[in-house]
C-alpha cells in the first residue's frame, strides 16, 4: 500500500522549500501539497473561524500540482483531516526549520 503524505508549510504554496520537500518526500509515497496561498510565517497555529475557506489549484516550478488555501497553515491541515481530499493521510511534513522538531514546534501525524 502506498503511503499518502501531506506536505504543507507556513511560507506559502509557492515557496521554494515546499517544492524541494515534496520532491524528496516522493521517495516515501504519494505526495499531496496543501499550503497557504501566501506567506504566513509566524502564524502557523492560527485558526480561521470567521469565514469560509477557499482552496485553489497551483502548479509549482516543476509542474507539480499543489493546492493553496486562503486560510492559515493549521487550516490546511484541518481541511485535510476533515476530508477535503478523498485520500486518507498516514504522514504529514511541514517543512520545519532546523531545531523546531527538537523544541516541539513542528507537527506530524
Amino acid at each position: 500500500m502506498t503511503k499518502n503524505i501531506l506536505v504543507t508549510n507556513d511560507d506559502g504554496v509557492l515557496a521554494p522549500g515546499l517544492l524541494a520537500l515534496a520532491q524528496e518526500m516522493r521517495n516515501l509515497g504519494k505526495v499531496t501539497i496543501l499550503a497557504p496561498d501566501r506567506n504566513w510565517s509566524g502564524g502557523g497555529h492560527v485558526k480561521t473561524l470567521d469565514r469560509a475557506l477557499r482552496v485553489r489549484e497551483f502548479h509549482l516550478e516543476d509542474g507539480t500540482q499543489a493546492f493553496g488555501s486562503d486560510g492559515a497553515p493549521s487550516d490546511c491541515v484541518s481541511l485535510t483531516m476533515l476530508g477535503y481530499f478523498k485520500e486518507k493521510f498516514q504522514s504529514h511534513d511541514d517543512n520545519s526549520r532546523p531545531g523546531e522538531r527538537e523544541r516541539g514546534e513542528s507537527s506530524r501525524f
